[in-house]
């Protein structure tokens, strides 16, 4: 999620064009809702690293999806 437009079309030209991608997100923001989504979990092609403060419920569901 982002609250910036341009910010977030940046990003999924990027996503789009990159081999590898990370997702390095602090666990106190997973799950929380922003202004635009800059690209739908469903599909990030990637890996998500975060901190271990994050909800074991999420952590399965970013497990389920790979």
């Amino acid at each position: 999620m982002n609250n910036h437009l341009t910010e977030s079309a940046i990003k999924r030209l990027i996503h789009s064009n990159a081999e590898r991608c990370l997702l390095l997100v602090d666990s106190s923001k997973v799950g929380v809702r922003g202004f635009q989504t800059t690209l739908p979990m469903q599909d990030f092609a990637g890996t998500i690293v975060t901190d271990d403060g994050i909800a074991p419920e999420q952590e399965s569901l970013f497990r389920e999806r790979g």
